[in-house]
């Protein structure tokens, strides 16, 4: 396996970053609306196109086709940059992230067989509850 993405998945991902005036625009085929050209249901939220300065996608290009670097690592490294996340999405992702956390260590410390004393598992639920009522106002 080689450390270098397909072209083909370097250029789909750099193209998605473009700001849609730079790139060629061809005509759509006549595809029914709600199906894509694979033939599969097209997506069904939009994607912001052109999030990213010019000197971003500079930078961007180089490490995608000077470094080699591949898809997954060109996400992770530039998804702050090419798809700026709002404050309020930013904090409402945390809230359910923090959640779920909650939830998840209340169960598992509520399991038969926990290796938790009872009266630190009460403690830990009653807390958790107070948390996840916090969250919700």
């Amino acid at each position: 396996m080689t450390p270098f993405a397909p072209a083909t998945v370097r250029i789909e991902f750099i193209d998605g970053l473009l700001p849609s005036d730079d790139l060629v625009r061809e005509p759509d085929p006549a595809v029914r609306a709600d199906v894509g050209p694979s033939r599969k249901p097209a997506c069904l939220h939009s994607i912001k196109r052109g999030a990213a300065d010019r000197g971003a996608l500079s930078e961007i290009r180089r490490a995608a086709f000077d470094e080699g670097l591949d898809a997954p690592s060109l996400s992770r490294r530039y998804r702050e940059v090419a798809f700026p996340v709002s404050e309020a999405e930013s904090g409402e992702r945390l809230r359910r992230q923090i959640a779920a956390c909650a939830r998840r260590l209340a169960q598992l410390v509520a399991e038969a067989g926990a290796p938790v004393p009872r009266r630190v598992a009460a403690a830990v639920e009653e807390a958790v509850g107070q948390l996840l009522e916090a969250l919700e106002d």
